[in-house]
């Protein structure tokens, strides 16, 4: 397996976009925290979509990486409150970072819970070419949330 949570040559990348320009950023001073063995998330909602992306590399390299030998993501969640669904995405090189590409839904809970995602689901992503390995997309309501495990593995 390959986990992305616990390698130090990994990048956010959050981007967002506001319907009227004259919003404030979705995202505050503490909306991205480590506690303990997790990252948690707080998406203060409140603009047409967001996304924050996890890369290989740094932000400005932007090299695509081959995941093709891997069948699926492994992620490890929880929700604030139990009920919060959020949006998993995967892109390429050849992806526009603005929010289009496929995703898939999770309902979290408020307890952890692990999530296996087939990599198939990510039908826009060439898995040869990937420049976001996994990532998060929001629309305009809030989203608190934690994860704790994040890894690509193969089918045995």
């Amino acid at each position: 397996s390959y986990s992305l949570l616990n390698s130090d040559s990994n990048d956010h990348r959050i981007s967002y976009e506001a319907v009227d320009k004259s919003r404030k950023s979705p995202f505050g001073f503490r909306s991205f925290e480590r506690i303990g063995n997790s990252l948690h998330y707080d998406y203060q909602g409140g603009v047409e979509w967001a996304g924050i992306w996890f890369s290989i590399g740094s932000f400005e390299s932007n090299v695509p990486c081959d995941f093709s030998g891997y069948e699926k993501l492994v992620l490890e969640l929880k929700g604030d409150v139990g009920g919060e669904t959020v949006q998993v995405n995967m892109e390429d090189r050849d992806d526009a970072m603005d929010g289009t590409s496929t995703k898939v839904p999770l309902q979290l809970t408020d307890q952890w819970k692990t999530y296996e995602i087939d990599l198939a689901d990510f039908e826009t992503a060439n898995l040869e070419i990937l420049t976001v390995p996994f990532g998060f997309v929001f629309y305009e309501e809030p989203v608190s949330f934690s994860v704790r495990t994040a890894k690509f593995v193969k089918s045995e």
